[in-house]
């Protein structure tokens, strides 16, 4: 064999060793990169979670705002107000299938305040949030034809039990502060 020959393969066999170990590397460091982008995104999904919660919260502290009338300040005629609380309504009936969505499995810890009962052992959203979400969801359309009918009293009941839904779901599945 002539020493171009063996050069050449003595280069291949250093080439496929170096790839090996190139390549092993790669892997040995790829699940500490992934595991960072998903912690990245996890907080960045706590984050938008918080904000989209914050802004549910708005909505039901408007509505009853609105609901105590005069006693609350608010110089808007009833009419207009109950127009003010349809919006809110819908809002709220709008935002409330998207809540699940919001709790992908392991998407607690750290900066969340969700507990892990939220997920059933399978890391599936539990058949107990589902129910609670879809109660929240039922209330706040009901919320929206009670409010379209305009019987201010009827508003105060509806919202009420909107409310109370929304702290029944927080007490199960929101750590305190």
């Amino acid at each position: 064999m002539g020493t171009h020959f063996k050069k050449t393969v003595r280069h291949a066999a250093l080439m496929t060793v170096a790839g090996f170990l190139g390549v092993s590397l790669c892997l040995a460091f790829a699940p500490s990169a992934f595991a960072q982008k998903k912690i990245q995104s996890s907080k960045s999904l706590v984050k938008y979670r918080q904000i989209f919660m914050d802004v549910k919260a708005k909505h039901n502290q408007g509505i009853k705002l609105l609901t105590r009338g005069s006693k609350s300040g608010v110089a808007i005629p009833a009419v207009d107000r109950i127009e003010q609380i349809i919006s809110h309504s819908k809002a709220l009936a709008e935002m409330a299938p998207q809540m699940l969505s919001l709790f992908p499995k392991d998407s607690f810890g750290s900066e969340s305040r969700a507990t892990e009962g939220i997920w059933d052992e399978a890391g599936e959203i539990s058949a107990e949030f589902q129910y609670k979400a879809g109660n929240m969801r039922g209330h706040a359309e009901e919320l929206v034809k009670v409010a379209e009918k305009g019987n201010m009293n009827e508003i105060r009941r509806q919202a009420a039990q909107l409310a109370l839904a929304c702290r029944e779901c927080h007490s199960d599945f929101r750590e305190e502060e």
